[in-house]
């Protein structure tokens, strides 16, 4: 079972790298998640902060799928 998967965004004004990794635990698994988007002058001006409601929004999908997952 693979334990990690990494993925690139290559459209878009901001293309963001990230991960997921997967790590067993005592009574399940554990997953961290990374993502990065490199922001600079103008980009990061204007999209800011749509960029990090974006990242808060995949953060909360993963609490989601935890609930799903686990009932």
């Amino acid at each position: 079972m693979p334990t990690r998967y990494a993925f690139k965004t290559t459209g878009g004004p901001v293309r963001p790298v990230g991960s997921f990794t997967f790590a067993p635990v005592a009574g399940g698994t554990e997953v961290t998640f990374q993502i990065h988007a490199e922001l600079a002058g103008l980009k990061k001006l204007l999209m800011g902060s749509m960029v990090q409601s974006s990242m808060n929004a995949e953060a909360a999908a993963l609490d989601k799928a935890k609930v799903v997952i686990e009932g």
